[in-house]
């Protein structure tokens, strides 16, 4: 299993894994020196905290990585919308369209101008042999 924020993030959820073990074998244990109902339910209540507390910790993993996921696509669309910006094209419109295609798509639209513009344009192209003549 990995983990989206790393070493730090499978720290913290064996952590939560433990708080979630400890809380539920506590409260299970003396639950079970008592034996009265109130003890029973004040376990299931422990144990209902226990995965509360795990899915949590678990759940700013998701939102970390979403918020990483998020910054690296917004810069990609300005790095896109930058070199459409600076770029010469060929036909007079091309240009406009470019730019509203990015604008109005945003990542989407920077995936598609990254593919079909900027790497076909970044190719390198043969070299063609001198003719000697």
């Amino acid at each position: 299993m990995s983990f989206p924020a790393g070493a730090a993030g499978a720290r913290l959820f064996g952590f939560a894994f433990a708080v979630l073990v400890f809380s539920i074998f506590s409260a299970t244990a003396f639950a079970a020196e008592t034996s009265s109902e109130a003890q029973v339910g004040g376990a299931v209540f422990a144990g209902i905290f226990g995965l509360f507390w795990l899915f949590m910790m678990s759940f700013w993993i998701i939102w970390l990585a979403l918020i990483v996921v998020g910054l690296l696509g917004m810069v990609l669309w300005i790095l896109m919308l930058l070199d459409c910006v600076k770029r010469k094209f060929d036909g007079e419109n091309e240009k406009i369209v470019w730019i509203l295609v990015l604008a109005l798509t945003h990542v989407i639209g920077a995936v598609i101008y990254y593919f079909l513009v900027k790497r076909r344009d970044s190719k390198p192209t043969e070299a063609k042999p001198k003719e000697s003549g």
